[in-house]
């Protein structure tokens, strides 16, 4: 196992919830990619303004700039990660996450979960679902290019379903801790 840890999965999955509570479980350092990448942005733009803005392609190359300092200050030390949704779209981030140095959760729920979690109106703050005449369509459509990609660097995966924060936690803890301390720092 790695002694970093980057949560993937759908926008909406919990992502960000989970991760700081596994980080304070197993006592590690926390980020989330989405907060990197509006931190080195010169305006310190949201991820929203940013892809509203610039557009698509270039907020990816900018979450590739935020995923590799990431990785890079944390080479000696644990720590974890929540990816944004898309991340796994790019050659080079899957490449990274396939280094044996780290551990990658893919957190999963299905649609109709999804629309419930990010509520009647999300397009406000995921641009990613505007324009669109229903955004379940697509969240679907995300879903269908996304889940391969997911499912080819995940080392865990996680259905959390209707399920808590403190039990998809303790779900990913039983599953990465019988053999080994999963944050080394």
């Amino acid at each position: 196992m790695g002694s970093r840890i980057v949560i993937v999965g759908m926008m909406g999955v919990g992502k960000t919830t989970v991760g700081r509570q596994l980080a304070v479980l197993v006592k590690c350092s926390f980020d989330d990619l989405d907060d990197k990448v509006s931190d080195q942005d010169q305006g310190h733009r949201t991820v929203a303004d940013i892809i509203r803005q610039d557009g698509e392609i270039s907020f990816r190359s900018d979450e590739m700039t935020a995923f590799r300092s990431w990785l890079e200050s944390k080479e000696h030390q644990g720590g974890i990660l929540s990816a944004g949704g898309g991340l796994v779209t790019q050659t080079e981030a899957r490449m990274l996450l396939a280094n044996s140095n780290i551990l990658v959760i893919w957190l999963t729920a299905s649609i109709p979960i999804l629309i419930q979690r990010l509520g009647e109106t999300p397009e406000s703050k995921r641009p990613l679902l505007d324009g669109r005449s229903s955004y379940e369509d697509r969240l679907e459509e995300l879903m269908s290019i996304r889940c391969h990609l997911y499912e080819s660097v995940a080392d865990v995966v996680v259905e959390t379903g209707n399920l808590s924060p403190d039990t998809i936690v303790q779900k990913i803890w039983e599953q990465i801790s019988k053999d080994h301390e999963p944050c080394l720092v």
